[in-house]
């Protein structure tokens, strides 16, 4: 009975270590699964935007208490009635891509800036008369560099399930 009861937690999601669009209580139980580490990938990000602006929840209040614990990977808890309770120390990683009109709704959001989430993210916007034409020629990364990113990605993956601490990842030019 033991062994089911370590089970089913993992049956709801699906194994992974990214995550795309998904509330902040998704993220909660994600990282729990994922020994508090997670990348947050989105094509289009607009809903994880406005759901870290606060928009899917009743008050509209911001909810980057999580990702602002995750950029600086430090002691978060969740206490909940419903979902019990978690204590994380979360290391969250994103990649989020978006139309200009929602990165300007982060950019001019009062709390985000108040407190430091702006200041937390790389951004930048392509206006539509800098993105070139194709032109045709296919473009391909080399094999040796495939190859040499592959082996990097495998021994960062094989160091972290061996370590109980983060490991730093040095990258050279």
């Amino acid at each position: 009975m033991n062994r089911k009861s370590d089970i089913e937690p993992n049956l709801k999601y699906a194994p992974s270590y990214w995550i795309g669009n998904a509330t902040t209580a998704t993220f909660i139980e994600h990282l729990d699964l994922n020994d508090d580490t997670l990348f947050s990938f989105s094509p289009e990000a607009g809903e994880l935007v406005r759901t870290a602006l606060g928009q899917s929840n009743k008050g509209c209040e911001a909810d980057f208490d999580l990702f602002l614990s995750g950029y600086s990977c430090e002691p978060w808890r969740d206490t909940r009635v419903g979902r019990g309770d978690k204590s994380l120390r979360p290391c969250i990683s994103t990649l989020w891509f978006c139309q200009p009109t929602i990165l300007n709704e982060l950019l001019r959001n009062q709390e985000d800036l108040d407190r430091g989430m702006s200041a937390r993210t790389l951004c930048f916007a392509i206006e539509p008369d800098d993105i070139p034409e194709d032109d045709g020629v296919a473009r391909e990364i080399s094999s040796a560099t495939s190859s040499s990113w592959e082996s990097m990605i495998k021994k960062v993956l094989e160091a972290r399930s061996l370590k109980s601490e983060p490991e730093q990842v040095a990258c050279s030019i």
